[in-house]
C-alpha cells in the first residue's frame, strides 16, 4: 500500500517531508488547477555542486551507504561521493573520472563480498571522451578505464572513417560483476567485465585487455539518451530506447554473443553478402546487429566493408546479408576478419521515446517514463508475466484524474520498494511526482524550485565553431533505507532531498546468498538463483555462512525467522549486525537437514516489530553418474537427464538419461526420510530414452509381492517403448522372459498414461502419428501381448496429456502438441485432440486448435477447473496457452524466454515452465493465470520437470550439468 502522501486521510496525514526532522513539505499557497491536487513546495537544495557542474546521473551503493553522482559540466572532481548514513546527505569525497562529460554511473556493490574481497566499484561513462572509467568505492581510487572510441570497426586503424557512437549510459549486474554500456543513437552495445579476478576473453581489439574490457557485443537500438536498470530477480539489465528502437533486456551473465571468421564479402546494388568460415549462429527471425571487422578494402573500388550493420537476411548457416550504400565491390579475408554479434534475451515493442526506467526489487515491477507522450507517460511492466500497464499525467493534477492538459517531460524514475512507491522527475516543470503503481494514480507532486535541464558542450566548444551539445535531463534516486528521494537538478547544479512520509520501521529489501554453484568443478552452467542455499545428495550438509539480509531498521536485538521460527540472532550465535541496513547470518545445519523446503523469511527488531516477508529456499541437487556405455571400460558418457515423471504412490522419481548410448533411466526416492541419503538406481531401456510416464497402481504378473507400479519410456532412437518396474529397479519381462519392448511410430517423444483405463498414449514425432498401448495385458497370467494402434495427426507431435473423462463413453481424450506446415507459409503450432475412448484412437477435428505463430512443445491437463483445461507451453511465443477442447477456446499468459517444458500440480494450482533460453523457471498460479515468480534454474529438455502433488516439490532435469534439482515451489 502506498502511504497517504496526498494527506487525504485527515486522521493520519502523511505528506512528503523535508529531511530536517519534523518539517513537512509546504503545500502551494496558490490554488492548483484541480481543487483536489496535492502539490507541495519542496525544501531548499541540500547539496550544491556549482552552477556549471551539470550533475547528470546518480547511483546508490547500498553496502557502503553512499550515493555516487557524476558531473557532466566539469572534468575535474566530476565524481562526487555522498554519505547516506545520516538523515542529511553530505559530500564526503570528490574524485575525477579521467574523462569529459560524464553522463552515466552504475555501482557494483557486491564485489566486497567476493573471496578474496575486492573493492566495490563505480563505472562511469564519459560521453565526450568515449570511455568507461572504473573507480573504487568508497576510496575513489582509479582502477582503470576502457577506451570506447573504436566500437564500430573500420578499415582505418585510427578509427576516423566514420563518426563513432558516444557512450551515454551504463548498468551493472552485481552478481556476474559485468556492465552493459548503451551508446547514443546507434544499434550496438557492449558487455564489459568488472571482476578483477575473472579470466574471460576480451573482444578482439588491441586497446582492450583484462581486467576491465568488453567481452561481448549486443544489439541495442537506441536513441539520444537511453537509460539502464537491473532486475535482480531475473538477473537482466533492461536498456530503454531513449528516443529510438526497442526496450531490450540483456543477460550479462550469459550474453548470446560470439565471433566467427569471415571468408569474403560482396556488395551488389547496395546489398552486402558475407560468407563465413563456420556457422554464424544468427537467428533468422531476429538476427540483430553484426559488427564486421578486419576486412581489407574492396579489390575494385577500395570501399570499406567494416562497421556495424543491422542484418537484413539470413541466407543459410554461413551466409547473411546487410544493406550498405556504396559501390559494387568484393573483398576476401587475408588476416583476421570477424563477424561479431549478440542479441538481447528479450525485447518489448513499446514507445521508442521512453527514457527512464527503475525496478522495485521486492515486487520486481518496472516503472518507465516517456517525456514526449501526451498520454500514458508512465508505464509499468511486470517482467514475470510481461504484462504492460500505463497511466497518464495531467498538468498539476493528482489523484484520480482522467482529463486535463497533458504533462510532458517526465524523464527519470526511481522506486521506494518498502512502500511500493515510484517517483518520477520532470526537468521541464522541475517537479517530482509520487506515483502509485497499484491504483495507477499520482498522489502528490513536489516542486524543486530548481532548474532541471542542462546543456553541455561536447566538441567544437570555441567560437566561431558550431558546438556539439548534449542535453542533460537531471536524475532521481531513492535511498530506501532512509526513505529519501534525491532529485538531481542538472541546470542548477544541485540536489533536492525529501523523505517519503512515514513507513514501517523495519524492512527487508533483498536476501543475498552465496552462489549455489560456487566452487563446483562439475557445473558448466551455474544456476543464477538468489535467496537460496543448496544441499547435495551424498554430501553431509554444512552450515552456510555469508547470507546477507539487506534492508532497514535492523538492531542488535533483531531475530531472523524461517516460517516463524528463529534461526539466527545474537543469542543463537550465528548473527552479525553489520549496520541498521545489513544483517549477516549463517544458516544452521538443522535447517538444511530438514531437506528441500520453501520458507518465508522475516526479521523482527528488538521491539518485536516484524518486517515484510521474502522467499528463502533450500534446494537439493542429485548428481547423476556418467553412463558406462561399453561393457569393458567405463567411458564416462554424461547422463544428460531429459524426461521426468513422479510415482506418488511409491514416492519415486524417474529421469531418462538421454546421453549418447546411455540407454537407461535413473530412479531415486522422494521420501523425506531418505531424501538426503540414498542410492540412485539405473534401469536399462532402448536407444535414446526421452519421455516417461508412470502407472503406480498397476501390479503386473510376476511383480514382487506387496509392490506395484510400472513406467512407460519412449525410446526415441529405437522407435519403441520400454516398460519398467521402478520399485524393484528392473525392466518388466514378457512371457518368454525378455524385457518388454513395443514398436511404435518413428522417433517417439512424449508419453502419457490414462490412470483409469491403463492406456498409454505416445507421440511419434517423425511419423506424425499417435500410438496407444493398453497395459492391461500385463496383469494376465501369463503376461499377454501388448499391441499398439495408431492414428495420424498434424506434423511433428511432441508432447501429450490426457483428460480421462472426455472422449467416447467418457473414457479419455488426449491432446497432442503439433506443427502445421502450409507450403511457403511459416509453420504454425496446433493442439490436436485424439479420442482414446474407443477401440482405436480417432483424431477429433472439432476439438483441435491451431496457433498462428507459436509452436507448442509441452502440454499438461488441469482437472481442478470447470470446464477442465489443458495448458500448453509455446516456445517461440514465450507463453502458456490454456485450451478447452470442447470449443477450442484459448487464453495466453507470458512466462520466461523460450519455455519448452511444463509441469502442473492441480492440488496447489501451480504451473511450472522451464525456460531454456533464459535459464529460468516460471511459476504460474492457474487460478488467476498470473506468473508468481521467475527463478534462475534452467534446463533444455522438452520433458524436463514434474511436480510432486502433496509437497509441491518440483523435480527438474538440469541437462547441462548432469543433475536433477529438487526445488520446493512456493505455495
Amino acid at each position: 500500500m502506498i502511504p497517504d502522501y496526498g494527506g487525504s486521510n485527515s486522521s493520519n496525514p502523511n505528506p512528503p517531508t523535508d529531511i530536517t526532522p519534523g518539517f513537512p513539505a509546504l503545500p502551494l499557497a496558490m490554488n492548483p488547477p484541480s481543487a483536489n491536487s496535492k502539490v507541495y513546495v519542496g525544501p531548499n537544495p541540500q547539496i550544491s555542486f556549482g552552477a556549471t557542474s551539470a550533475p547528470s546521473s546518480i547511483a546508490i551503493d547500498r553496502t557502503d551507504s553512499l550515493a555516487v553522482v557524476t558531473l557532466a559540466g566539469v572534468s575535474s572532481n566530476n565524481i562526487q561521493f555522498i554519505d547516506l548514513t545520516s538523515a542529511t546527505p553530505t559530500v564526503t569525497g570528490q574524485v575525477s573520472s579521467g574523462g569529459n562529460v560524464a553522463t552515466g554511473v552504475a555501482v557494483d556493490d557486491q564485489l566486497i563480498f567476493q573471496t578474496p574481497s575486492q573493492p566495490n566499484v563505480a563505472a562511469v561513462v564519459n560521453y565526450a571522451s568515449r570511455s568507461l572509467s572504473v573507480v573504487s568505492v568508497p576510496a575513489g581510487t582509479s582502477l582503470g578505464s576502457v577506451d570506447l572510441s573504436c566500437v564500430i570497426p573500420q578499415s582505418d586503424p585510427a578509427c576516423q572513417a566514420v563518426t563513432e557512437p558516444f557512450p551515454y549510459a551504463v548498468g551493472i549486474d552485481p552478481f556476474s560483476h559485468r556492465a552493459v554500456v548503451a551508446f547514443a543513437s546507434t544499434n550496438v552495445g557492449l558487455v564489459i567485465n568488472l571482476d578483477q579476478k575473472a579470466t574471460v576473453p576480451c573482444l578482439p581489439n588491441p586497446a582492450w585487455t583484462l581486467p576491465y574490457c568488453p567481452i561481448a557485443y549486443v544489439t541495442l537500438n537506441t536513441g539520444a539518451n537511453p537509460q539502464i536498470a537491473f532486475e535482480p530477480g531475473a538477473r537482466l539489465a533492461y536498456v530503454t530506447p531513449g528516443g529510438a528502437g526497442l526496450l531490450s533486456a540483456v543477460n550479462l551473465a550469459n550474453p548470446t554473443a560470439g565471433s566467427v571468421d569471415i571468408v569474403s564479402a560482396t556488395r551488389a546494388s547496395n546489398v552486402v553478402t558475407i560468407a563465413t568460415k563456420e556457422s554464424h549462429n544468427l537467428n533468422p527471425g531476429s538476427p540483430g546487429t553484426v559488427l564486421i571487422s578486419g576486412l581489407p578494402p574492396g579489390t575494385t573500388n577500395k570501399t570499406d566493408f567494416n562497421g556495424s550493420f543491422s542484418v537484413g537476411s539470413v541466407l543459410d548457416a554461413t551466409h547473411f546479408q546487410y544493406f550498405q550504400a556504396d559501390k559494387d565491390d568484393t573483398t576476401s579475408c587475408t588476416a583476421s576478419c570477424l563477424a561479431s554479434s549478440g542479441t538481447p534475451f528479450l525485447t518489448y515493442t513499446i514507445s521508442p521515446s521512453i527514457v527512464g526506467i527503475a525496478f522495485n526489487p521486492v515486487t520486481r515491477q518496472a516503472v518507465l517514463a516517456d517525456p514526449n507522450l501526451t498520454f500514458s507517460q508512465i508505464t509499468y511492466i511486470d517482467p514475470q508475466s510481461q504484462l504492460v500497464s500505463s497511466m497518464s499525467l495531467f498538468a498539476e493534477a493528482t489523484g484520480q484524474v482522467g482529463t486535463g492538459a497533458p504533462e510532458l517531460g517526465a524523464e527519470t524514475v526511481a522506486f521506494q520498494p518498502f512502500s511500493n512507491t515510484a517517483v518520477s522527475f520532470n526537468p521541464r516543470t522541475n517537479e517530482v511526482s509520487l506515483l502509485d503503481p497499484s491504483l495507477l494514480q499520482r498522489p502528490a507532486i513536489v516542486t524543486t524550485g530548481q532548474i532541471g535541464l542542462a546543456t553541455v558542450c561536447v566538441a567544437n566548444c570555441t567560437p566561431p565553431a558550431t558546438p556539439t551539445n548534449v542535453t542533460i535531463p537531471g536524475a532521481i534516486a531513492v535511498d530506501s533505507a532512509n526513505n529519501l528521494v534525491l532529485a538531481v537538478n542538472s541546470g542548477s547544479g544541485t540536489i533536492t532531498g525529501f523523505q517519503l512520509g512515514t513507513i514501517r520501521p523495519i524492512h527487508i529489501e533483498s536476501v543475498e546468498t552465496p552462489a549455489i554453484d560456487a566452487g563446483s568443478a562439475n557445473v558448466t552452467m551455474p544456476a543464477s538463483l538468489s535467496a537460496a542455499v543448496k544441499i547435495t545428495l551424498g554430501t553431509a550438509p554444512t552450515a552456510v555462512s555469508g547470507v546477507k539480509i539487506l534492508g532497514t531498521g535492523f538492531d542488535s536485538g533483531s531475530q531472523v525467522l524461517l516460517d516463524g521460527v528463529a534461526v539466527a540472532s545474537t543469542a543463537l550465535g550465528n548473527f552479525t549486525l553489520v549496520s541498521g541496513r545489513e544483517i549477516d547470518v549463517t544458516i544452521p545445519v538443522s535447517v538444511l537437514n530438514a531437506g528441500p523446503r520453501h520458507y518465508a523469511l522475516t526479521v523482527t527488531n528488538s521491539s518485536g516489530v516484524g518486517s515484510n516477508v521474502t522467499d528463502f529456499t533450500v534446494l537439493e541437487e542429485i548428481p547423476l553418474a556418467p553412463c558406462n556405455v561399453t561393457p569393458t571400460t567405463p567411458n564416462g558418457t554424461p547422463a544428460a537427464p531429459g524426461g521426468v515423471a513422479i510415482d506418488e504412490v511409491n514416492n519415486l522419481a524417474v529421469v531418462t538419461n538421454t546421453g549418447t548410448g546411455c540407454n537407461q533411466v535413473s530412479v531415486f526416492s522422494l521420501n523425506p526420510a531418505n531424501i538426503l541419503n540414498q542410492t540412485v538406481k539405473t534401469i536399462a531401456t532402448g536407444d535414446t530414452p526421452t519421455g516417461v510416464a508412470v502407472l503406480p497402481r498397476l501390479a503386473y504378473t510376476g511383480q514382487a509381492a506387496a509392490t506395484s507400479g510400472v513406467a512407460v519410456v519412449t525410446n526415441n532412437g529405437a522407435n519403441s517403448v520400454s516398460v519398467l518396474d521402478l520399485v524393484n529397479g528392473v525392466p518388466v519381462l514378457d512371457a518368454s522372459g525378455k524385457a518388454i519392448s513395443v514398436n511404435v511410430g518413428t522417433a517417439p517423444s512424449g508419453v502419457a498414461i490414462d490412470q483409469e483405463t491403463n492406456l498409454a498414449v505416445i507421440a511419434n514425432t517423425s511419423s506424425n502419428t499417435v500410438s496407444t498401448i493398453d497395459l492391461t495385458p500385463l496383469t494376465a497370467t501369463p503376461i499377454g501381448a501388448i499391441t499398439p494402434t495408431s492414428v495420424a495427426v498434424d506434423q511433428h507431435p511432441i508432447a501429450v496429456a490426457i483428460d480421462p473423462d472426455r472422449g467416447t463413453n467418457g473414457r479419455g481424450l488426449a491432446v497432442v502438441t503439433c506443427l502445421i506446415l502450409n507450403g511457403a507459409s511459416s509453420p504454425s503450432g496446433a493442439l490436436d485432440a485424439v479420442d482414446i475412448g474407443a477401440t482405436t484412437p480417432i483424431r477429433s477435428t472439432s476439438g483441435s486448435s491451431s496457433f498462428l505463430t507459436s509452436t507448442p512443445t509441452g502440454v499438461v491437463f488441469d482437472p481442478s477447473v470447470s470446464p477442465a483445461l489443458f495448458y500448453a507451453v509455446s516456445t517461440q511465443g514465450n507463453v502458456i496457452t490454456s485450451f478447452n477442447p470442447d470449443g477450442g477456446g484459448t487464453q495466453t499468459i507470458k512466462v520466461g524466454i523460450s519455455p519448452n517444458a511444463i509441469a502442473y500440480n492441480f492440488q496447489a494450482g501451480t504451473v511450472l515452465t522451464v525456460n531454456s533460453l533464459s535459464n529460468t523457471i516460471s511459476v504460474v498460479d492457474s487460478q488467476t493465470f498470473a506468473t508468481k515468480a521467475t527463478l534462475g534454474i534452467g534446463s533444455t529438455s522438452k520433458f524436463a520437470a514434474a511436480i510432486q502433488t502433496f509437497t509441491n516439490l518440483a523435480v527438474i532435469a538440469d541437462q547441462a550439468n548432469n543433475r536433477v534439482m529438487l526445488f520446493p515451489l512456493p505455495h
